[in-house]
């Protein structure tokens, strides 16, 4: 995943949240779903989220998975 992709993302998610504060049905439904992909994004390009962000993201029900990392991360060291 390339940065401009991530930077759009994170733009995206800090102008939804201020905005889904005065948004209310089904306008409010699409902007959580739409938040719920580029969070997703952000989660997959394994970009930090603040704790404050994920916070207000929990508060409107987008919910934020942690990405496991890669088998051969979980590998031990092979000794030789």
């Amino acid at each position: 995943m390339d940065y401009k992709a991530v930077n759009a993302a994170r733009t995206y998610v800090s102008r939804a949240i201020e905005k889904a504060e005065t948004t209310t049905g089904k306008k409010l439904e699409k902007l959580v779903a739409d938040l719920q992909i580029r969070v997703d994004t952000l989660v997959a390009a394994e970009a930090e989220i603040k704790p404050e962000t994920r916070e207000k993201l929990e508060k409107l029900g987008i919910t934020i998975q942690a990405t496991t990392p890669a088998a051969d991360e979980t590998k031990a060291p092979v000794a030789e």
